[in-house]
């Protein structure tokens, strides 16, 4: 809990506002905050609507809305308190880490409640949205902890260690996951994920995004916020039918891993086993099966193709306006994976079929060996025709870069700590390290800072 001093974006006389984001918030409640505020020398703004009365409650929804509003547009208010309640707010005080932040034109700082507000104004430039939920043991995370605590204490968890052990192995448990997550993006601060938007919105309808998700992606609507309740009482019910139930486990689920009785997938034992199958006997029946299993998703739909149907209603065209098979392979181009990441077997196979049917494979940035260039006795052909230039310029030589057809520079990648672009040392053998132009046994990465730098000068 951090000492309750005045936060350095602001100073004495600067004038903050206290905005009201839900209902049932009193000017009385509020009280213990704005004498904080007041001790701090800050000049404390309560709009005289939004509290006519001590012990009144908040205004209603298009009054808050236009005081917020107000706020906003005020130049003169530099931060804007966002409460759901007094004692809720003395607590945010409390637990924020002020010195974590730079000073901005404008902050407007909330409580879990406002995460709809947060997600409407991440998009003002001059407007930083501080997120009062920073350490991870508050809120869901902290009602997780007290469940813990509660199943230790009645003896419902077979464990020797104690409450206190039990909630910080939790508490890091759930850090170095949402860590991963964050690195993956290539997000370097929890402040910068706040707000980011880093996804693409699926299966929500435009009303439910547009209030809850404002400027979020969205090309394929869908569930209403009727229907997400209904699920989530689905799963209630599920879970807590009590003893009226026949049910004594709860569903496999199988989201993220395939389950015998669980969600479909579309790679699964049956649909792996016919590929594999068919290129072990080089079967083009069994592989027709393979084709036929995976392109019919209508019934279990697996993706969201399964939703769609070709349009027989429409008349045909000649197959003369059609392009040809032997064209159309030539716009076909492998995933850039590097060698080092995958075995030089399967690297130089997919090298070999794409430039038979004309298409390109791609490198990745782990460099080619230079055996690759000469021809192959049978005619085929070992050579990427895309390649790739790494920040740290693995096997980038003269000869690598005239044996491309195609070449590929990243620029504002930004960070890839640990995904992708690193090969632990215990992986460079020496045929790695001779075709990166490394050391055996030293780990390699394409350091972060040095993408861009690398990628600029490059193009």
């Amino acid at each position: 809990m951090s000492v309750r001093v005045i936060p350095p974006f602001l100073k004495p006389g600067d004038k903050i506002a206290i905005a009201a984001t839900a209902r049932k918030v009193s000017k009385a409640e509020m009280q213990p905050a704005i004498d904080i505020f007041t001790g701090w020398g800050l000049e404390v703004v309560i709009h005289p609507d939004l509290f006519a009365e001590e012990n009144q409650f908040a205004g209603s929804d298009s009054l808050r809305a236009s005081v917020f509003q107000s706020y906003l547009n005020d130049t003169s208010i530099k931060a804007i308190i966002c409460a759901r309640g007094g004692y809720g707010t003395v607590r945010m005080i409390d637990l924020l880490d002020w010195s974590s932040f730079d000073k901005q034109p404008k902050w407007v700082i909330g409580y879990s409640d406002v995460t709809v507000l947060h997600s409407h104004i991440h998009k003002h430039t001059n407007v930083c949205s501080l997120h009062a939920t920073m350490p991870i043991n508050m809120q869901q995370p902290e009602a997780t902890a007290w469940s813990i605590n509660a199943m230790h204490k009645e003896g419902k968890l077979e464990t020797t260690l104690d409450s206190t052990k039990l909630s910080k192995n939790y508490i890091k448990a759930i850090c170095d996951g949402l860590l991963k997550i964050f690195s993956k993006m290539g997000i370097s601060t929890l402040q910068s994920y706040h707000g980011s938007q880093v996804f693409e919105i699926l299966g929500i309808n435009k009303d439910v995004v547009k209030k809850y998700f404002t400027g979020g992606i969205s090309r394929i609507e869908g569930m209403s916020l009727d229907d997400l309740a209904r699920e989530a009482l689905m799963k209630h019910v599920t879970g807590f039918a009590g003893e009226n139930s026949n049910q004594h486990l709860l569903n496999e689920g199988g989201i993220y891993q395939w389950k015998r009785r669980g969600e479909a997938h579309l790679f699964n034992p049956e649909t792996v086993h016919l590929l594999q199958q068919a290129t072990r006997t080089n079967s083009y029946e069994v592989y027709k099966k393979y084709a036929k299993v995976i392109n019919e998703q209508t019934d279990k739909l697996y993706t969201i193709r399964g939703l769609l149907c070709f349009a027989h209603h429409r008349e045909a065209i000649s197959i003369d306006e059609v392009e040809p098979a032997e064209n159309i392979m030539k716009r076909f181009a492998t995933g850039a994976m590097s060698f080092g990441s995958i075995s030089h077997e399967a690297h130089s196979t997919l090298a070999i079929a794409m430039n038979r049917i004309g298409a390109k494979s791609n490198t990745g940035e782990g460099g080619e060996d230079e055996m690759r260039y000469e021809i192959m006795p049978n005619g085929d052909s070992m050579r990427s025709a895309i390649k790739q230039i790494a920040s740290a310029r693995f096997g980038v030589t003269i000869n690598y870069l005239t044996n491309a057809d195609e070449l590929q520079i990243k620029m504002a990648q930004g960070a890839k700590p640990g995904e992708g672009g690193q090969l632990p040392g215990h992986k460079v053998d020496d045929w790695i390290a001779k075709t990166r132009h490394s050391t055996p046994g030293v780990g390699l990465i394409s350091p972060p800072p040095h993408h861009d730098i690398y990628s600029i000068e490059d193009l």
